[in-house]
């Protein structure tokens, strides 16, 4: 990103006007018109209004002399006084970088703006190797940079981005392939799941703090006895390093130790409370000047730190807390909005497959209708058929009925004939009506017939009736029944409570359960100690290693810190500054 100078300024002399160029960790400030009599605090006033900064106190501008050494640029000094190399013909270079590092990220970075920018440079000098960083703690660092710059894991990120995460020489150490290294990113940064990106960022600072080398800048020197040494200023101390290694300081010495800082003919002296001194001098007398403003400035805030704060440093912390909180509560809202996303996905899963069981019984319910339909219509057509048999029988029974009131009333004529003519008549004189009759009358008693005499032919009568009504009944038993079954079947078709509806009610309780169950358990697994993982996951990959790889002199030493039990950096400058003052700077002269 390039930010264009944002006033024109017209130079105080007749010579050609003077820009700066100043490039900080996200973004460049492109020509920058100078004053001919600026000194270096005006411009690194006029960058901090432009990019909205106000702890100004931890940052410095820094630039490459004509040596083609790095130096801070001196505040009270003219710029145009100082060995500044030149872009062209009238455009400085300048880095905008963090000059002083605090002791704890997270209880001394207020803005939001100063986080991010240590958050790039830190990035950036592991990346580059400037930073030592053994490789189980740069897969968590680059966990939480690929947290803070894209959010929640995914899988389209492209492997070939590899080293814009973890640096080469710890990419080198193992027999990887960039897709297993990132499957195994992927693993690290998928624990960061719903974690913010500032939150992120400040994760990432508490990780890299504890690097042996965090916050430590190195100068050549020379002790007394001329031995070149590497002088490295930190937050904490002082410290002299032998050789490449520049993990382990022999010895170190702490602020809280140095009373005064002297540099006069070319030499460093720093006087300690008991009245020693702890001599040394620059390899180069170009970078005089940024070792004394180095150590000037980090012993001055060593000693604001446990001084009562000043009034606008309380404002910003106030303020600072105010918008952590609305941030902690937009986090805690967007988190428990995803957690409803999730609910209702799985909830409509869970409604599609019960829509889709609802889908399918309706077709198995309207199969059966279809069939009970059709035996309706069978059994209607059933009904017909036998509504007409009952009609014809009940049309025969009368027909019956009406022939035995005839038979009856024929029989009655004959009997009545016949006891007429039986009284009136001779009995020497043959009668053939009579004697037929008495035939026809013997003759049936001879057969058994129910005619043989007047109760038996009652009897017949009747037992012919009640054979006519069970026949009757029977048919009208037959016709109800078949008239009231397509009634019985239409009841038959109500279709069966929804069951979906009786467990509304369990279904929720159910989910409620699951999510306080699923929030209980992302608590444990994040309260998990973060050394423990580191460990597990060294562990895992010692047995990765290349077997060509030849270990730095760095990496020799931090396996020499973990195997003595200064697993980070606090533990090996404790170590280090074991002894008396006297003892330590014995031992620094001496070599």
């Amino acid at each position: 990103r390039v930010i264009m100078g944002l006033w024109p300024l017209v130079s105080s002399g007749y010579g050609r006007q003077m820009y700066a160029r100043v490039t900080t960790m996200d973004a460049d400030l492109d020509r920058i018109p100078l004053e001919s009599d600026w000194t270096g605090r005006e411009l690194f006033d006029t960058v901090c209004r432009i990019i909205g900064l106000r702890e100004i106190w931890y940052f410095g501008l820094q630039y490459t002399n004509k040596k083609e050494i790095p130096c801070w640029l001196q505040m009270d000094k003219k710029i145009s006084k100082q060995d500044v190399s030149k872009s062209g013909e009238s455009t400085l270079q300048f880095l905008f970088l963090v000059k002083f590092f605090p002791e704890e990220a997270e209880d001394e970075l207020i803005q939001d703006l100063t986080r991010h920018l240590f958050f790039l440079q830190l990035k950036e000098s592991i990346l580059s190797g400037e930073l030592h960083c053994q490789p189980e703690a740069a897969v968590l660092l680059a966990s939480f940079a690929l947290q803070a710059m894209y959010g929640d894991c995914n899988d389209e990120m492209e492997a070939e981005l590899l080293d814009k995460f973890l640096p080469k020489s710890v990419i080198a150490q193992f027999d990887l392939s960039n897709d297993l290294w990132w499957e195994r990113l992927r693993k690290w940064w998928s624990n960061n799941l719903g974690m913010a990106s500032e939150e992120a960022e400040m994760e990432y600072l508490r990780v890299a703090q504890d690097l042996e080398m965090y916050g430590i800048q190195y100068y050549p020197i020379w002790n007394k006895r001329n031995t070149k040494m590497l002088l490295g200023i930190s937050a904490m101390g002082v410290g002299v390093y032998e050789g490449n290694n520049k993990l382990n300081p022999r010895p170190f010495f702490s602020w809280n130790e140095i009373k005064k800082i002297h540099f006069k003919n070319k030499k460093f002296s720093l006087k300690t409370k008991d009245h020693l001194d702890i001599s040394f001098q620059a390899f180069d007398a170009s970078i005089n000047m940024s070792i004394l403003d180095l150590c000037v400035g980090t012993h001055n805030l060593y000693l604001r730190r446990r001084q009562e704060e000043l009034l606008e440093v309380q404002q910003m912390k106030a303020q600072a807390v105010q918008l952590r909180l609305k941030r902690k509560e937009e986090n805690e809202r967007r988190v428990m909005e995803r957690e409803e996303r999730e609910t209702l996905k799985r909830e409509l899963v869970e409604k599609e497959m019960e829509l889709a069981d609802a889908q399918m019984r309706i077709i198995r319910t309207e199969d059966k209708l279809k069939n009970l339909e059709d035996a309706a219509m069978h059994s209607g057509h059933e009904t017909a058929y036998l509504s007409q048999r009952a009609s014809e029988a009940e049309a025969e029974c009368i027909r019956l009925k009406h022939s035995q009131r005839q038979l009856e009333d024929a029989m009655r004529s004959e009997v009545d004939l016949y006891s007429h003519m039986r009284n009136s008549s001779n009995e020497n004189r043959p009668q053939y009506t009579s004697h037929l009759m008495l035939n026809e009358t013997n003759s049936w008693s001879m057969n058994g017939g129910p005619l043989s005499a007047t109760v038996s032919y009652h009897q017949l009568m009747r037992s012919a009736e009640e054979e006519q009504h069970e026949q009757i009944k029977s048919l009208h038993s037959l016709a109800n029944s078949a008239l009231l079954s397509p009634h019985m079947q239409a009841a038959s078709l109500q279709p069966p409570p929804d069951p979906v509806a009786q467990s509304m009610a369990t279904q929720d309780l159910h989910v409620i359960k699951a999510n306080l169950e699923s929030t209980r358990m992302q608590y444990n697994e994040r309260s998990k100690s973060l050394k423990d993982r580191l460990s597990e996951f060294r562990v895992q990959i010692e047995g990765l290693k290349r077997d060509d790889y030849v270990p730095s002199e760095n990496d020799l030493a931090h396996e020499q810190n973990v195997q003595n039990g200064c697993i980070d950096r606090l533990t090996t400058l404790r170590m280090s500054c074991r002894g008396t003052t006297k003892s330590r700077i014995h031992e620094m002269d001496a070599k």
